[in-house]
């Protein structure tokens, strides 16, 4: 990813968790699926210090995955093609979204989305950036669902600035065939769809 890239990303991030109610989920369950989640990533990361073919072997490849290597998919979620200073961001990042989303959505929809998402975009990458790895596009589907919450739940006006440049950010992604961007938008559409004009503070 290039430096346009981590800043899209990085403001993404800020526009979805800067308005989304930080004191409020502080008062709520500690976030265990985000915990457990990073805590795989980051054994993947692990993994593929000590074992760096493991990237070559569990990594987006499309022209492994068309020859039915679809394990791949998932897979690719849980190793980092940047590495260690890459792998450490995505943990990171993961965790600041992760947790907002985890308390605003419940379990069942934050998989959902984080999931879902994740592969979707994996199938779009097949076209868009053939080989990779890493698990930003599953934390920036959780990123876009927040976004149109922000929209939908704002009473002032400056959640709802955040909430619309970060969609437009993402959508500007889209236009450099940033998979990113597109992992933002189906978040957004999960969002829109499933969780309907007040989301679900159930926990699953």
């Amino acid at each position: 990813m290039d430096f346009v890239g981590v800043l899209s990303l990085i403001a993404i991030v800020f526009c979805s968790v800067g308005n989304s109610g930080a004191a409020a989920t502080r008062r709520q369950a500690l976030p265990v699926l985000t915990i457990s989640l990073a805590s795989l990533v980051a054994a993947g990361l692990l993994g593929q210090l000590v074992y760096p073919t493991l990237l070559a072997l569990l990594g987006r490849n499309a022209g492994a995955i068309r020859s039915g290597e679809w394990y791949r998919v998932v897979a690719s979620l849980f190793v980092q093609d940047h590495w260690l200073i890459g792998g450490l961001f995505n943990i990171m990042m993961m965790v600041v979204v992760g947790r907002v989303a985890e308390n605003k959505f419940g379990r069942l929809h934050w998989s959902l989305i984080y999931f879902g998402g994740g592969i979707l975009t994996e199938l779009i990458a097949i076209r868009w950036q053939p080989i990779g790895a890493g698990n930003s596009i599953a934390y920036m589907s959780l990123a876009g669902a927040l976004l149109v919450s922000t929209l939908k739940d704002a009473r002032l006006l400056r959640p709802r600035i955040s909430g619309v440049i970060g969609l437009m950010i993402a959508v500007a992604l889209c236009f450099r065939y940033d998979i990113h961007g597109a992992a933002v938008l189906i978040g957004a559409a999960y969002a829109t769809v499933a969780l309907g004009i007040r989301p679900t503070r159930s926990r699953a």
